[in-house]
């Protein structure tokens, strides 16, 4: 992940460092499928994605390479959650639509941690008025969305919350 997030997960290795997944995606979901806890379809096992980087990056090719993916895990039927810290394209957001099999099978979970010094803390993310507006396009093409203040930081978080709101509500 190339957010360069202050308080990076990955890099303070609070729930231990992930492992690059070296595999097809044809290979993973055969893998997913094998696994005995996993339940495919509507009622079964929700995917959720993006909690350990970044899935929508600047760099073109890996945003296509997440696209391609989600693409290919939707066919599963599962439901599917995307976390995010990016702004994403009309393109985008119409392309992930038509990855359903069924009315409201993708989340869009964007993260904000503040408004007013989120460069300081998230420096190579888009803004969170610009994730909040993917969100409204997201909404507005009929798909499922929420903002999570994630992570809480009192310093940060509580200083911005009212104006979070506000941004919420124009």
């Amino acid at each position: 992940c190339a957010a360069g997030c202050a308080y990076c997960y990955i890099e303070l290795e609070i729930m231990g460092c992930p492992s690059v997944n070296e595999y097809s995606i044809e290979q993973t979901i055969d893998f997913l499928c094998k696994m005995p806890s996993f339940r495919q379809g509507k009622q079964g096992t929700i995917l959720c994605f993006g909690g350990w980087g970044e899935m929508f990056p600047s760099n073109a090719f890996l945003r296509q390479t997440s696209l391609n993916w989600i693409s290919a895990l939707a066919k599963l039927g599962n439901p599917m959650v995307l976390f995010t810290k990016a702004s994403l394209t009309i393109k985008e957001i119409q392309q992930l639509k038509e990855f359903q099999l069924y009315d409201r099978q993708l989340l869009l979970l964007v993260t904000i941690t503040c408004l007013a010094k989120y460069r300081e803390l998230e420096p190579n993310t888009d803004s969170p008025i610009a994730r909040l507006s993917s969100v409204k396009q997201w909404v507005a093409s009929g798909l499922p969305a929420g903002i999570l203040i994630n992570p809480f930081l009192r310093e940060y978080s509580m200083a911005d919350y009212n104006n979070l709101i506000s941004q919420l509500s124009a």
